[in-house]
């Protein structure tokens, strides 16, 4: 599904976020209510109408994920 959902995006044509950075997404998503020590919390679409709670993903691989998605998704540019 998730693969669908980006391609339906894509045909959009949404422009590029602007340029974020990592360390202060992930400090920002550290203050949300469903973040803890152990990790974050996350709500994911899995289906048109059905979202699917996932908790407990560890830090390190949304600083990783977060940061491969930025790379991929974000223009070039100064801050």
């Amino acid at each position: 599904f998730g693969r669908r959902l980006s391609a339906l995006i894509d045909r959009l044509e949404v422009p590029p976020l602007p340029r974020l950075d990592l360390g202060v997404l992930l400090e920002l998503m550290a203050r949300d209510k469903k973040a803890r020590a152990a990790g974050l919390t996350w709500v994911l679409p899995i289906a048109p109408g059905r979202a699917e709670r996932i908790a407990g993903i560890p830090w390190a691989e949304v600083e990783a994920r977060l940061g491969e998605h930025l790379a991929e998704h974000s223009r070039p540019g100064p801050l």
